[in-house]
């Protein structure tokens, strides 16, 4: 039995220490999990594609359902290794007006990873705009919105034990952040001013990756909203690499904004603007495409082949002069015992 048990402790080990560590992008795009972000970056000239749908849907009378469901595309391109821009983009967003759902809004970033950090703490910053391309503003069950470009900014700390404690090599991730809905208000004082946080943890397993998030969009200036009224929720995740490195994601958040509460405010004409209904549950699935256009824009590689080229040229003429000198004097040697020979037989 302890045998059992010490092969089966073997075998999670392996699998453990031959996990795949492919950098993966978040939902919006940025190296990241699903709503949370890494403080790292996914390198020079890397280029991600990420296509996710989300779905919620809410019996609202007997016959009847409400649904919420967005189709989203997120770009995340690497310019340098500690500098990375992501686009996101909603070509599909319920409104619960029309029949088929109009584009929502229009998120645009930047991180910098601090080159400082070390191998197993990572610090970074990220700048975003959001541009109201949607047709309509703060659709039910989703996050707050208005129809005015807002931007914000998070402090983005990656920890991670891969290197410190192989044997378990997760790696957690904290994100603080502030949003400004509305640019033309003055900055950290508007009622409509929020703060971003979000904290997950990721365990890799060979070609898989488990995560856990927790994230919220709270209002800032407005007390008299509770921290649990406010949008937030606790995901669980999971990725996996498929066929031709594909990353695939399957997702379930769960909301958990409190609904008696969010009920008493709503008789409440002040804050009535700014509380409803959030999504008890979300559905998504993703597909993340890699492409490495290092030839285009890097041509480090180039010159490192060069280099190998030219070493391995070098050491091919060694090797022929050696083998020249080795058959002159293997023929010396034959000469020699020629003239040795005929000297004898005299």
């Amino acid at each position: 039995m302890k045998r059992y048990y010490f092969v089966v402790g073997v075998l999670f080990m392996y699998l453990l220490m031959t996990s795949v560590a492919l950098p993966q992008t978040a939902k919006k795009g940025g190296r990241g999990l699903f709503r949370v972000y890494s403080a790292e970056t996914i390198g020079t000239a890397n280029l991600y594609t990420n296509f996710f749908f989300s779905s919620f849907m809410k019996k609202s009378t007997r016959n009847t359902m409400l649904k919420d469901q967005t189709a989203s595309i997120g770009i995340t391109f690497g310019f340098a290794r500690h500098f990375e821009t992501y686009l996101y983009l909603v070509p599909y967003q319920d409104d619960h007006q029309s029949l088929w759902g109009p584009p929502g809004d229009t998120d645009l970033g930047i991180k910098f990873h601090l080159p400082y950090s070390s191998s197993a703490f990572h610090v970074g910053t990220q700048l975003f705009a959001s541009f109201p391309t949607a047709n309509t503003p703060n659709v039910p069950y989703e996050p707050f919105s208005t129809r005015s470009v807002s931007w914000g900014g998070y402090l983005l700390f990656t920890a991670s034990f891969a290197e410190t404690f192989p044997m378990l090599p997760f790696k957690l991730h904290a994100n603080i952040g502030y949003i400004d809905q509305a640019v033309e208000d003055q900055f950290f004082t508007s009622e409509i001013d929020q703060l971003l946080l979000g904290f997950g943890a990721v365990f890799p397993i060979r070609s898989f990756q488990l995560y856990t998030e927790f994230t919220s969009e709270s209002f800032m200036n407005q007390p008299e909203i509770p921290f649990s009224s406010n949008s937030m929720r606790v995901t669980q995740g999971f990725k996996f690499i498929g066929p031709k490195e594909i990353i695939f994601d399957v997702v379930f958040d769960y909301g958990l904004t409190n609904k008696d509460s969010v009920n008493a405010l709503k008789s409440q004409s002040k804050s009535s603007e700014y509380v409803k209904d959030y999504f008890d549950w979300k559905f998504s699935v993703g597909a993340t495409f890699r492409f490495s256009l290092n030839k285009f824009f890097d041509d480090s590689d180039e010159e490192a082949k060069k280099r190998e080229a030219e070493e391995q040229r070098k050491l091919d003429q060694i090797k022929s002069k050696r083998s020249k000198a080795d058959e002159d004097l293997e023929n010396m040697k034959k000469i020699l015992e020629k003239k040795r020979s005929k000297e004898t037989d005299k």
